[in-house]
């Protein structure tokens, strides 16, 4: 049996491989069903060139030795893909970029504008039921095959309604090399999806706190289109609560960033604890029962959905002060 990872081992390891995630478009060429960015209160627009490309310096000021860049489709941009992906290399930082590969149309096409990228190290491709109904397998089999050709790392980003489902996918995705990551998520109901709420399939509750763990992704920031600086893609959905924004990347400076989050006690006791800590700490609270009663499609929709609310938030921060 493998040894258990401690906890510092774990966290050094987190920290070390920490990405930042920057959305420099929210168009798209296809408008999936699920899509979050459609009806949806965050944040949209385009990013402007020279405010990405000047706050990479930002990206290492806090710590982060890698980016993903998503959208929208970010390969709608492709010339400011380049102007990135140059400038991060140049300054020693990893870069990555979501898809939902709908350039990848031929094995040859793929690789030719992996090759104007060729400074680019992963390829993360989204594709799932609700995909397909737009970008054929096809072009994710390209985009897979190409990305081998030009020995750049490739995952795979799926979302299903129920497990069910998921299997099916599975079968699907089945030529799939082993070597390629294919992760199997449970869609949340915001954006788009909260058409699809009362089919999804809800097995992640707060009360087995022994089956949570007891650490979040939460350094996986994420960059709007405006700058805005964010714990996760996720948290940009607290839009009544502003929960886990700790101001914007374009217009302040790295030190005003770092001391935000050092001053939310929130963020700070999902860090260190995960989703886990928030749960104890929801126990406490006199306004959590409708949450921690609930059960949810994830532990991030369960994050979204308790931080949301400005009464239950600004009672964790009272328990915490």
């Amino acid at each position: 049996m493998m040894d258990m990872i401690d906890k510092n081992t774990l966290n050094l390891i987190r920290k070390k491989n920490k990405t930042i995630h920057f959305n420099i478009t929210n168009k798209c060429n296809v408008k999936c069903r699920h899509c979050i960015n459609s009806h949806s209160d965050t944040v949209l627009g385009e990013a402007e060139e020279n405010m990405v490309l000047s706050c990479l310096n930002k990206v290492r000021e806090l710590g982060y030795k890698k980016i993903n860049i998503v959208g929208g489709e970010p390969f709608l941009k492709l010339d400011l893909l380049k102007k990135i992906v140059d400038k991060a290399t140049e300054l020693g930082i990893i870069v990555g970029i979501t898809t939902n590969a709908y350039w990848a149309v031929s094995v040859e096409k793929a690789e030719d504008i992996l090759e104007q990228l060729h400074n680019v190290k992963l390829i993360l491709l989204s594709t799932d039921f609700f995909h397909m109904e737009n970008i054929p397998m096809e072009n994710i089999k390209n985009a897979v095959t190409a990305c081998k050709n030009k020995s750049v790392s490739t995952a795979i980003n799926t979302v299903c309604l129920t497990k069910s489902q998921q299997e099916k996918l599975k079968d699907i995705l089945s030529w799939v090399p082993k070597d390629v990551f294919v992760n199997y998520g449970i869609m949340m109901p915001f954006g788009g999806a909260k058409d699809f709420a009362s089919e999804i399939e809800r097995d992640f509750c707060p009360k087995k706190k022994d089956e949570i763990p007891d650490f979040c992704d939460v350094e996986e920031n994420y960059v709007d289109c405006e700058g805005g600086l964010y714990t996760c893609c996720m948290s940009t959905l607290c839009t009544t609560t502003k929960q886990f924004g700790f101001g914007n990347l374009y217009k302040q400076n790295t030190e005003d960033i770092l001391t935000a989050k050092d001053m939310d006690g929130i963020y700070k006791l999902v860090s260190g604890m995960g989703i886990r800590g928030l749960v104890d700490l929801l126990e406490e609270c006199k306004s959590a029962d409708l949450y921690l009663d609930k059960k949810y499609s994830s532990q991030c929709e369960f994050c979204v959905s308790v931080l949301n609310d400005l009464q239950v938030v600004n009672e964790l921060k009272a328990k915490l002060n």
